[in-house]
């Protein structure tokens, strides 16, 4: 049987459909009343590096068949915190916004299995806040990462192998987090 990630989430009215399941037990907080019905997810501080072990991650199987997601990610948060797409397995890779001290940075990391720390493979500076991220997944498992501004998109990785979890295969995810012991995201 094939599976296929749903068209698109955009007339959810600001909440996860049932294809989408948290990694830990769902907290309300996890989700910010978004004015505009578009999910919005709160920076909740417990970020300790390590998406792995981050609970208010919002994931679906990858469907197996080649597929491309898009998010359009606007981030408005303390110092270190982040939001994005992953894919997640024993091995990640996640592409989104950071903000720091010097303003909004596009990153695109990864973190092999059994790594102690991510990787980043690409970093640079937003003019806003927003980014419009991309994930694309061939039959193989092999990811192709775009980024850029609404309205712009450029690829900023290719090839890069996803990897199966401990209990079920990849993971497309959503996610929002501050560092831990920090304010969360307004």
């Amino acid at each position: 049987q094939r599976r296929a990630l749903p068209t698109g989430d955009d007339s959810l009215g600001g909440r996860p459909g049932r294809h989408w399941a948290w990694q830990a037990k769902p907290q309300q907080e996890w989700i910010a009343d978004a004015a505009s019905g578009h999910l919005a997810l709160q920076a909740v501080a417990n970020d300790t590096g390590n998406l792995r072990t981050v609970p208010q991650v919002l994931g679906q199987p990858l469907p197996g068949i080649p597929s491309d997601a898009t998010v359009i990610v606007d981030l408005d948060g303390p110092e270190g915190a982040r939001a994005g797409i992953a894919v997640l397995g024993r091995g990640y890779l996640w592409a989104g916004v950071r903000v720091t001290a010097t303003g909004t940075r596009l990153i695109v990391a990864t973190r092999a299995e059994g790594g102690l720390s991510e990787t980043v493979v690409h970093d640079e500076a937003l003019d806003g806040a927003g980014a419009r991220l991309g994930i694309s997944c061939d039959e193989e498992g092999r990811l192709t990462v775009s980024v850029g501004e609404p309205g712009e998109q450029r690829v900023v990785l290719e090839g890069h192998q996803a990897t199966a979890g401990q209990w079920i295969g990849a993971e497309l995810a959503l996610f929002a987090a501050a560092p831990i012991g920090g304010d969360p995201g307004p």
